[in-house]
C-alpha cells in the first residue's frame, strides 16, 4: 500500500514539473517561429502567440511521434567500445 501512496505523490509532483518544462520549451520555440513577423510589424504580439501556440500544438501532435522514434532508434550506430580506453576517448573527443 505504501508503494501506491508514493506513486501518487510522484505523479502529483511530476505533472506540474512536466507542464512547466513544456511551457518553457514552447516559449523557447515560439520566439524562433514568430519573432521575425512581430519584428517586422506584420503581427501583433497577441496574434503571434496565438498562431505560434496553435502551430506548436499541431506540430507536437502530428510530428512528435516520428521525432521520438528517430531519437529512440539512434542516429549513429557504433560498435561497442569493449572497454578500450582509446575508443572511449575517441568517442568523447569533439574538435
Amino acid at each position: 500500500m505504501a508503494v501506491v501512496a508514493t506513486a501518487g505523490w510522484a505523479a502529483a509532483l511530476a505533472y506540474p514539473a512536466a507542464s512547466l518544462l513544456a511551457l518553457a520549451n514552447g516559449a523557447n520555440d515560439i520566439c524562433n517561429s514568430v519573432g521575425t513577423a512581430v519584428g517586422a510589424g506584420a503581427l501583433t504580439m497577441r496574434q503571434a502567440l496565438v498562431l505560434g501556440c496553435i502551430a506548436e500544438a499541431i506540430g507536437a501532435v502530428t510530428i512528435g511521434p516520428f521525432v521520438a522514434q528517430s531519437i529512440a532508434s539512434g542516429q549513429i550506430h557504433l560498435p561497442p567500445a569493449n572497454g578500450r580506453l582509446a575508443d572511449v576517448m575517441a568517442g568523447m573527443y569533439d574538435p
